[in-house]
């Protein structure tokens, strides 16, 4: 009888820790997604995907500069942005995202760009 309960109770532990490992994967997909937590904000989406071409706070680089107004100025249309970022510019100059991010992020690192990105 003692070794049938230690047995359940080695079960329910098991259990335990695979729901808990599930519930922490889900947790770190739903982040994703704009607004949902640091790692789905405008910022972090831009440090992981932005920053390598476009400098950490947006001074430009193997990409142009976008910080200090300089991407309204060259798309004063958020919406002409966001078509850049997902579908990328011609001739090497830009890759697309859409395929990497989906339009909540999108729209989230527009946002970062466009208001806080080198002010």
């Amino acid at each position: 009888m003692f070794k049938k309960a230690v047995n359940v109770i080695e079960v329910l532990a098991l259990v335990a820790a695979l729901g808990f490992a599930v519930a922490l994967a889900r947790g770190s997909d739903s982040g994703s997604g704009a607004g949902a937590g640091e790692s789905g904000s405008g910022a972090a989406i831009y440090s992981s995907n932005c920053a390598s071409c476009h400098g950490n706070s947006g001074q430009g680089g193997v990409g142009p500069e976008l910080g200090d107004g300089k991407v309204v100025e060259a798309y004063p249309d958020a919406a002409d942005e966001v078509a850049v970022v997902k579908q990328g510019l011609g001739g090497g100059r830009m890759p697309a995202f859409g395929g990497r991010l989906d339009d909540e992020e999108i729209r989230a690192v527009v946002d970062y760009t466009r208001t806080q990105l080198g002010n």
